[in-house]
This record gives C-alpha cells, structure tokens and sequence, in this order.
C-alpha cells in the first residue's frame, strides 16, 4: 500500500513538473520575440541617428569650405578627416540597412553626391588659393554645391522618412507584443502558481503523514543545520560586500583571517593564520608607519580604532582597505585580543577618485573656455557661473560676482536690463531658446546666447543660460552677403549694358530697313508710275484701266515714306526734342486729339543712347493711346532735375483694369528699355479715368 501511495505520488509530481517547464517554455519563446521587437526599434533608430550624423557633416563642410572662402584658410577643411568620417558613417549606415535595397539604392546616391560635394568644396578652396577670393565666389554662385546639398538633404530625409515609417510600425508592434507579454506573463504566472500549489498540497499531504515520525529526529538536528547555515551566511555575506574578519591575539602576536579575508590579502585559506610581522610585510611602505602609529595608540588609550590604509596584493596590485578594530580586556584591564573587520573600499576610492577628477577637469574645461557660463534659480539668483562670466561682470559692474546674487543687478544698462528680464521669464517658462545679442558699447559685438530650462522631476527650478561670441562671424558673414550683392549688381548691370546694346543694333536695324524701303522700294514704285503714265500719254484708251492701279501706287509710295519716317532715326546728335514733337505733328494731323507738350531738358548731359529710347518708348505709348484709349486730350512732360530725366504721359481716355492681364507686348518693351538704363516707371488707370505714366531715368 505505501509503495503504491508512492508510485502515484511520483507520477503526479511528475506530470505537474512536466506543466511548469512547458508554461516556462512558452513564457521564453514570447520573451524572445519581445526582445526581437524592441531590438527592430532599436535599429530603426540608429539608422535615423546614422543618417542626421552625415547631415550634420554635410553642413560642417559648407560652412568650413564658406570660411576658407573668406578667410583662405583651409586647414580646418582637412581631406584626411572628412572623407574618412563620412564614407565610414555611410558604411555604417550600409550595414544598418543591408536586408532592405531600397535603402541601398538611396544610400549609393548619397555615397555619389557626397563624393561630388567632396569634390566640389576642395576645389573651391584650391580654387580660393589659387586665383582669390572673387573667382572662389563666382565658382560658388554657379550653386552647383547648393544642388549637390540639397540632393543629401533629400536624400536623407527620404531615408529617415522611410525608416521613420518602419519606425512606428516596429513601435507599434512592439507595444502591441509588450501588452501581449504582460498578460501572457500574467496568465502563466497564475498557472504556475496553481500548480505549484497544487504539488505543494499533494506532496504536503504525504509528508504531514511522515511529519510526527520525523520530527524528533529533525530536532536533534536542527541546531547544528543552523549553526551551519548562520556560518555559511556569514562567510557569503563578507565575500559578497569584500568585508573580512580578523582577530589579533597580543599574547603570541599571532593574526587570524576570515575566508574573505584570505582572498583580500590573495593568500590561500590555509595560511589564515600568520604572524604580526607577517602582516607588516603585506602594507604599503608608503602606510607602514602611519598604521603602526594609529595600533600603537590604540594599545596605549585601549580605544576603538579605524582608519584607511593600503596593501600590496599577493598578485602586485594595490587595494585600498577600510579597517575598523576593538580590543578585548581581561580583568586587569589588559588587552588579551583586537578583533576587527577589514573592507576591500579599492573600487569605492577608485571611483572617488574618477569623480573627484572629472570633476576638477570639468571645472577646468568651463573655466578656461571664453565662452560665458552661468545659471539662476527661479527668484533670478545666480546658482553658478564660470570664470569668464564672472570676469565680463566685474568689468561691467566694477565687482566680482558672488552665488545668489541678484542676476539683474549686473545688467547696468536699462534697455539690456528689460530685454534680460524677458528673456529669463521666457526660458523659466520651460522654453530653449538662441537668441543673437548685440552690444555696441565699448565695441560692436555680437553674441549668440542660448537658454536652457533646468528641472528636478516635472518642476522647473531655473535656467542655465550660454553665451559665445560670434562678433567676427557676423562681421564675416556681413562682408560675404555685401560682396554676393556687389556681385549679383555686377551681373545685373553687364545684363542690362547687352539689353542697350540689343536695343541699339534694333535701332541701327530700323535705320536700315527704312532707309531701304524710302531709297530702294520706294524709289521702284516711282519708276513704275513713270512708266505707266509714259503708256496712258501714248495710249488714251489705257486711262481708264490703269487709274485705279496709280492711285494704289501713289497711296503705297504714301505710306512708304510714312513708315520710314518713324523707322529712321539720327544715330548722333540726336535732338530728343524735335523727335517728339514729330511724334505729336503726326498724332494731330491724323486723329482729333488735343496734344501738349512741356520739354525742359538740358540735353548735355544726356546721350544719343538714351535720347532714342525715350523717343522710342513716347513712340510706343503714343500707339497704346491710339489703339486702345479713344482719348480728347494727352499731355507729355519731359524734364531734367539732379542728374534724373522725369517724363510723364496722361491721357483722359477709356483707361482699363491693371489687375487683369494684356495680351500685347507694347508696356514690356517700354520697361525693359526703362530697366537697361536703371529707370523706373509707374503706371496708374482705371476704367473710365484715362491712364497716367511716370519715368525716372537716371542719367
């Protein structure tokens, strides 16, 4: 009967055993597919991390090859660095997105237009050394390298965007399996609860039965299992916090050793006994005698004792132990015996030290840097500041600066005060924020100063505030917008001179073609007149017939000196007044308009040059007014006043709508012959009101 309570017992066991390894296993599998998740988040996010570095390098080199520009330094624009930094970080970025080809295609553009821009900025600086700063310049304004940085950028940000994508579809699958895991865990931990209570019961039941015939036995044996178990703990917890015990008999000078104690001093367990001279030889020579001093005092006051010190390991090694020791007296008040603990501190005071060097060496790299540091509370209070802050406000102020001083106070000026006093509301609101702060006084400098907010928890407790001086950026980069506008003016100027001479050669073009039409064709038109009136005196029956053909002839021969006439201009010394006024002779004789013209010039001092194109451009509102205004009256003003030629032109016609769009190319042609001299012109109308124009010419 007991052999088979115990089979059954077995096999029970054996089946819940069984349950719990499974729950154990699937607990493992979900685990790892959880880990699997969150490491393709992780992954994403250093791809996105990889690709802004190489942006951020791109930037570098426009920046760095813009200051070589200007200040034909090219030694911060290092070959040996920036290609090696960025093609790694490509390489990296490579291997981050090996399984996805896309990817891949985009990170081969990148390799290709970073090693274009590469190219372009070193030639650049070669070109800088080479034949100067304005050639350098010309080469930049080609904006071949803003293409090539604006192509990383794309690419880039394509990269990002779709790593961005697989991002948050990794991060929601992440969460989704996260929530899946903690009920899973839940559910499984319930189950394993169950059975194990469960086993516990079952196995409970059997053992309850055995518990009264055992427990006699059980109780004999209990105290030395403690006894056993409180040693064990004992030695565990000393190796565990590196503590040892030692004992010091005065008698026989005779030193006893825990374990632990053994493996501080890296000695075997077997040697735990040795003599005082013995332990001598294990101090450091720099300690022996400070701790012979510190166990000579304690044997003489018979107090307790402690103190750090150091020894030489078995190995070589110096550590670094905390002693601590208390004598035992005998009825004489002798001290028989000193029992102690010693304490392995080596990595304590090893990474005392490393704080206490980093830091002095923070305090260092804050201290002998010129840019100013410092930081307030929320009641405006200095918290710390660093030696150039603190030197910048004893010049200003006349004395140092000291911590929970009033910050505003150091501000003697009274519009930097409220500007200082906005902004410091403005960061202990919680906003990061640059800022580029002017000071003309004693100097023009130019300071870029950053706020940062500094929080404890959720509170907002102050704000730490940077500030560099970037006066000779400014001024540089002053100086390169200044030289980018005297040349883009250059450009403008040269394109304006080709439009002169355009409108020259069209001139001298015009001069031709009339010239031709009054001597050569006209001139073929009044010879066959000649010839038709020689064959109607010699035939009177041709009269008749040939009437109609000689007034077509007359009417052409007519207008052919008509539209020379307005073709052909002087090339030289012109005289803008009479060509003008040919325009108005014309415009009576032909319409109804009633014209008036105020010509007060002074013409030495304008050129034939500009002299035709203002004829040319009253020539060619004349027209528009014909056209299109049906006007009663025009009025045409032409004076010189400062070195500017003013003309106005009004007319009390049907006007027209400036805001809808004129399919004739007549006002196109009066503004680019206004431009090409630096004129401008104003051009007022509405339906109904006529049409007003006015020119200035600089002359």
């Amino acid at each position: 009967m007991k052999n088979h309570l115990r089979k059954k017992l077995f096999f029970l066991s054996l089946i819940i055993l069984s349950g719990i390894l499974l729950v154990g296993v699937a607990d493992y599998k979900s685990n790892q597919k959880l880990l699997d998740s969150a490491q393709r988040v992780q992954h994403s996010e250093r791809v996105i991390y990889q690709s802004d570095n190489i942006y951020s390098l791109s930037k570098d080199i426009e920046i760095l090859t813009q200051g070589c520009i200007i200040t034909n330094d090219s030694a911060a624009l290092e070959p040996r660095v920036f290609p090696k930094t960025i093609f790694a970080y490509i390489g990296e970025l490579r291997r981050l997105t090996v399984d996805n080809p896309g990817q891949q295609q985009l990170i081969d553009s990148l390799t290709l237009y970073m090693f274009k821009y590469l190219n372009f900025s070193y030639q650049t600086v070669e070109l800088r050394n080479r034949e100067g700063l304005v050639k350098a310049i010309a080469f930049i304004a080609t904006k071949e390298g803003k293409r090539y940085t604006d192509r990383i950028n794309e690419i880039v940000r394509a990269i990002q965007q779709e790593e961005s994508m697989l991002l948050a579809q990794r991060t929601k699958i992440n969460e989704g399996r996260v929530a899946i895991f903690k009920r899973f865990s839940v559910i499984m931990l319930v189950l394993l609860a169950l059975m194990t209570a469960l086993l516990l019961i079952i196995t409970g039941k059997y053992f309850l039965q055995r518990k009264e015939k055992a427990l006699s036995t059980a109780q004999l044996v209990k105290t030395g299992l403690e006894h056993i178990k409180s040693e064990k703990r004992l030695a565990r917890a000393q190796q565990v916090a590196h503590m040892g015990s030692w004992q010091l008999n005065s008698i026989d000078n005779m030193v006893l050793y825990s374990d632990e104690a053994c493996s501080i001093y890296g000695i075997p367990v077997e040697q735990n006994r040795m003599s005082f001279a013995e332990w001598i030889s294990f101090i450091h020579p720099e300690d022996i005698h400070f701790v012979l001093e510190k166990i000579k005092e304690s044997r003489e006051s018979l107090q307790d004792f402690s103190f750090y010190y150091r020894i030489v390991h078995r190995n070589g090694t110096v550590r670094h132990i905390y002693l601590e020791s208390k004598p035992e007296l005998d009825s004489d008040a002798k001290a028989t015996t000193f029992y102690g603990i010693m304490h392995d501190v080596t990595e304590i005071k090893l990474a005392e030290e490393k704080i206490e060097f980093d830091r002095n060496n923070l305090a260092a790299l804050i201290n002998n840097t010129g840019d100013m540091i410092w930081s307030i509370d929320t009641d405006l209070r200095v918290i710390a500041f660093n030696e150039a802050f603190n030197q910048d406000i004893l010049l200003t102020t006349g004395k140092p600066l000291l911590k929970e001083d009033p910050i505003l106070e150091s501000y003697v000026n009274e519009n930097r005060l409220n500007t200082f006093k906005i902004l410091y509301s403005k960061a202990l609101k919680g906003e990061s924020f640059t800022i580029l702060d002017r000071l003309d006084y004693p100097a023009e400098i130019w300071s870029e100063v950053s706020f940062y907010p500094l929080r404890k928890g959720g509170a907002i407790i102050g704000t730490a505030c940077f500030s560099r001086d970037v006066t000779q950026r400014t001024q540089n980069e002053r100086v390169l917008r200044a030289m980018e506008q005297e040349l883009l003016d250059q450009k403008i100027q040269e394109q304006k001179k080709i439009t002169r001479a355009i409108l020259t050669a069209q001139e001298r073009e015009r001069n031709h073609i009339g010239q031709e039409l009054h001597d050569n064709i006209c001139q073929i038109l009044v010879s066959s007149r000649l010839f038709f009136s020689s064959a109607v005196n010699e035939n009177e029956a041709l009269k008749g017939l040939i009437k109609y053909p000689m007034e077509l002839i007359d009417s052409s021969i007519e207008e052919i000196r008509r539209l020379s006439s307005r073709q052909v201009t002087p090339i030289k010394d012109v005289d803008l007044h009479e060509l003008v006024e040919s325009i108005l002779d014309s415009l009576r004789q032909n319409t109804m308009i009633d014209t008036t013209l105020q010509y007060e010039v002074d013409n030495l001092g304008l050129s034939d040059d500009l002299k035709l194109n203002v004829y040319r451009i009253i020539q060619e509102q004349i027209n528009n007014i014909v056209k299109h205004a049906s006007p009663g009256k025009v009025a045409i003003s032409l004076r010189t006043e400062r070195n500017e030629l003013h003309i106005d032109m009004k007319d009390d016609g049907k006007g027209f709508d400036m805001k809808k769009k004129r399919k004739g190319i007549g006002i196109s042609n009066m503004m680019n012959r206004i431009e090409s001299f630096n004129g401008q012109m104003v051009m007022e109308s509405s339906p109904g009101n006529g049409c007003s124009v006015h020119i200035d010419i600089p002359y």
